[in-house]
């Protein structure tokens, strides 16, 4: 997450887990967390946030799997994409943002002070 604790305030709910790769088999680590995120959304709508330009929909067939009504990957590689109106709805949109693993610097430099920061910190807000 691109923001510091302090600037959390709202009424939103939050999963903090990493350090592992998704597994859909019934024994998977993930699919308890997970099914939890989704299970306490209202639309069940995911948005997956990534910096890879061309994420596999792994991820978003995973989620649908676990009962997500909408699952989908929104792709912000740099600073100027994060910036966009398109990336603000898409990630407005959801309920649950999911922001994936890899190198967290570039989320936090790439991000950081960006519309992206901005509708994440919406979505926390969010009174559900």
């Amino acid at each position: 997450m691109v923001l510091g604790l302090s600037d959390l305030k709202g009424q939103g709910k939050l999963l903090l887990i990493g350090g592992g790769s998704e597994k859909d088999q019934s024994w998977g680590w993930s699919n308890t967390p997970y099914q939890w995120a989704i299970d306490n959304s209202e639309n069940k709508k995911v948005a997956i946030l990534t910096y890879d330009q061309n994420p596999s929909e792994w991820l978003p067939d995973y989620f649908n799997s676990l009962g997500a009504v909408e699952s989908y990957n929104v792709s912000v590689p740099d600073r100027n994409s994060a910036q966009t109106d398109a990336v603000y709805n898409l990630l407005l949109d959801a309920d649950v943002i999911f922001i994936k693993g890899g190198d967290q610097s570039i989320y936090y430099q790439e991000y950081k002070g960006t519309k992206v920061d901005e509708a994440i910190l919406s979505v926390y807000n969010r009174v559900v």
